[in-house]
């Protein structure tokens, strides 16, 4: 009777079920990744270096999408690192991933989503690894933070694409691995139910005027995006590398919906296991 009861509340509220059977569900959030993640920028009319992490943003527009939900956000990066140093250092002390995901505080969470942004270091400064090796390195850490043990709760990944930034669009041997390791995370994350791969929502960096030949492409995500190349340029920081804070603050909105979705998935599928493994009366 019971279980037939939460199948039923499940059809219709889907993850929001939980809210009427036991609370709101509480869902932690954790960004990882290098300097795009702690949202290093300059900002050039006071000449310092600045930090605009897109959590911030991905907060305030997420709560508004999963208001049934008690949600919490943080984030932790390493301007400089790469990929295959955050699978070194994955159980490092307050470096990697895994200690993150084991201090989880006062209470545990229904589920735990790791949204997980890397790979620009290894393409473009530190040995220059090809678009295989940065995936391989991406796809590790993704499979670390997946199978960690010693969390009892769920778990899930979402791997962001690696941005095209001013030296992917000026090295087309760059570029090639860019989109080849972005194509093998995104392979490897469809054959994961675990798993999710949003393309990287803010529009590649551009030239300046007159070096500009073409228009800036579109990026996909969860539906064409049509981005004029005055608001492209404004969502880069003058080094091509970086995103300036606006494009943090972009990143963090564009990112929320899809997140939202991939969530209330998330949970309803924990619901459906629940179920599954609750006794008739």
């Amino acid at each position: 009777m019971w279980a037939t009861l939460r199948l039923l509340l499940l059809s219709v509220l889907g993850p929001y079920a939980t809210t009427l059977c036991f609370g709101f569900p509480q869902v932690r959030i954790v960004t990882f990744g290098d300097s795009l993640t702690v949202g290093e920028h300059v900002n050039h009319e006071a000449s310092v270096r600045e930090y605009e992490p897109y959590a911030n943003t991905l907060f305030y527009f997420i709560q508004q999408e999963l208001s049934g939900c008690d949600l919490r956000i943080e984030y932790s990066g390493r301007p400089g690192i790469t990929a295959a140093q955050m699978v070194k250092d994955a159980s490092a002390p307050d470096l990697g991933i895994l200690p993150i995901l084991a201090d989880g505080g006062d209470t545990t969470p229904t589920l735990t989503v790791v949204v997980i942004l890397a790979g620009t270091n290894d393409l473009n400064f530190y040995g220059q690894a090809s678009g295989q090796a940065t995936a391989m390195s991406v796809n590790e850490l993704h499979h670390a933070v997946l199978n960690f043990s010693p969390v009892s709760h769920t778990i899930r990944t979402v791997a962001l694409g690696i941005p095209r930034s001013q030296s992917s669009v000026r090295n087309s041997t760059l570029d090639v691995h860019r989109s080849q390791a972005c194509d093998i995370i995104e392979a490897a994350a469809r054959e994961d139910p675990r798993r999710a791969y949003f393309p990287c929502p803010i529009p590649s960096w551009l030239a300046p005027e007159s070096e500009r030949h073409t228009t800036s492409e579109g990026t996909r995500l969860g539906g064409a995006l049509e981005h004029t190349e005055h608001s492209a340029s404004e969502l880069w920081d003058l080094d091509g590398l970086h995103f300036s804070k606006r494009g943090y603050q972009e990143l963090g909105h564009r990112l929320s919906s899809p997140l939202a979705r991939f969530i209330e998935d998330s949970l309803r599928s924990i619901a459906k296991v629940d179920d599954e493994d609750t006794p008739e009366f």
